[in-house]
């Protein structure tokens, strides 16, 4: 089993946000081997937006071992919380409506998380990158859990939009 990377902020895999855009581009690989395509086979544009052949996985991940190391290969150094000692890749197919319920007891304690004095509600450093001038409202209480919601709703449907 890899050796975590801590603190993992509520439970989650941890993703360093300098390698979100590698992370990305390592998921567009494996999707493209799962259909049986090769990934080094740019469908658009230039290569620019995909991982340089030598970091290409030429399989997918059937352990966690090897899902951490072909996440490193791609340059990708993930935090993988000691609670989870599987993990699943699975093909969608683009016909089917997939909604997928995040576990309850992790609903509750972003909750909790969100409700504590002083916490923000943080998201990934990339965003800012896609807006003009981006300056983050200090959001209350009530705000922080709409948005907590709002994400939920968008991320459990959002199938690669």
């Amino acid at each position: 089993m890899p050796d975590p990377i801590t603190p993992f902020p509520l439970g989650r895999l941890v993703v360093p946000p300098a390698e979100a855009e590698t992370w990305g581009k390592l998921l567009k690989a494996w999707s493209r081997l799962a259909a049986g395509q090769v990934p080094t086979v740019y469908p658009v544009g230039e290569g620019a937006h995909y991982l340089p052949p030598n970091a290409e996985p030429q399989t997918l991940p059937e352990t966690m071992d090897e899902l951490v190391e072909q996440a490193k290969k791609a340059g990708v150094h993930l935090g993988v919380p000691p609670r989870f000692n599987d993990f699943e890749i699975e093909m969608k197919t683009g016909t089917k409506l997939e909604i997928y319920l995040p576990p309850a007891g992790m609903l509750d304690a972003g909750e909790r998380y969100l409700q504590a004095p002083g916490t923000a509600y943080e998201l990934p450093a990339f965003y800012d990158t896609f807006y003009v001038n981006p300056q983050r409202k200090v959001l209350t209480e009530a705000e922080k859990l709409t948005f907590h919601a709002q994400r939920i709703g968008d991320y459990t449907i959002a199938n690669c939009q």
